[in-house]
């Protein structure tokens, strides 16, 4: 895997189809804006989104244009070039009523009484650092859990009225649910980060209509950055 750290790229183009993978999250809150702002600059290009549960071998192996996932479990693979948009640690999340926010000094042992939502798709490292921390056994190699989702939006109602606590990026949380849902901070929580970042084939071609679209995802990282920022500083 190369990774490469550069600016945004160019800003013009029209015709062409394109097509990008994506894992749930990312879709939902970096693909989904991202293709808005792309249309505005290439509004007769068709775009195909292909979201699903993308393996290390689908993503070396399916073809595609531009692909966006947590890059981190990728390791070092020469046919593939990753480009970082956004770090997004985990966090915990609870509705505002829950009994867990009145209480202080809590950890990870109070967070396990309640039911618990994770991710359908985690890193094989991220479920057995959740297993050691929240004590529950890995299934199939996933932490055990009560729900599992593809983005935290299909489970908002559960948690609105429920005490179920769900474990999500904080990119899902900032741009979906922020005001309605409370993060949870228990006193042992460690830093657990989603990497998520562009992805292609090293042997690909990159085209116009690709570097425009690359342009959109990374001034949407920025955008979430950016209010992520003001958020914390205003709190």
């Amino acid at each position: 895997m190369k990774t490469k750290t550069t600016q945004p790229h160019s800003t013009k183009a029209s015709g062409n189809n394109i097509t990008i993978l994506a894992s749930p999250i990312p879709a939902t809150y970096l693909v989904g804006p991202a293709i808005a702002e792309f249309m505005t600059h290439c509004p007769d290009t068709r775009v195909q989104l292909l979201t699903n549960f993308w393996n290390q071998s689908a993503i070396e192996k399916t073809e595609y244009d531009l692909g966006v996932f947590d890059i981190s479990g990728l390791g070092n693979n020469t046919n593939l070039e990753c480009e970082e948009l956004i770090k997004s640690p985990a966090k915990m999340c609870c509705r505002l009523a829950h009994p867990l926010i009145q209480q202080q000094n809590y950890s990870t042992v109070d967070v396990n009484q309640y039911p618990l939502a994770l991710p359908s798709n985690l890193p094989q490292y991220v479920n057995y650092e959740l297993s050691r921390l929240l004590n529950r056994p890995l299934i199939n190699d996933q932490c055990a859990a009560e729900i599992y989702y593809d983005s935290l939006l299909t489970v908002r109602h559960t948690l609105f009225n429920s005490n179920t606590i769900a474990i999500a990026p904080h990119i899902a949380m900032t741009q979906s649910l922020n005001d309605q849902l409370k993060a949870l901070n228990p006193v042992d929580w460690p830093t657990i980060e989603a990497d998520f970042g562009i992805v292609k084939h090293s042997n690909k071609e990159t085209t116009e209509v690709m570097n425009i679209m690359m342009d959109a995802l990374f001034n949407i990282a920025d955008s979430i950055r950016t209010e992520s920022l003001v958020k914390a500083m205003s709190s």
